[in-house]
């Protein structure tokens, strides 16, 4: 969309579609930011809950 956008401001006349495709470019760039945070935050927690774990623990309970 920047790409795009930055050829249209050479025309006066498509200055208003350049700036709404900019504004566009700009939201997928923040919601993959977004995308790629949670992710990591999620990944992260994953593996946090994986080295918590007891070293004896085996999988089976001792009831």
């Amino acid at each position: 969309m920047y790409f795009v956008g930055s050829f249209l401001f050479y025309y006066k006349s498509l200055e208003e579609l350049a700036i709404t495709l900019f504004i566009i470019g700009s939201a997928q760039m923040a919601i993959g930011l977004i995308i790629r945070l949670a992710h990591k935050i999620h990944k992260k927690e994953i593996e946090t809950k994986l080295t918590d774990t007891p070293s004896n623990y085996n999988g089976h309970s001792h009831s």
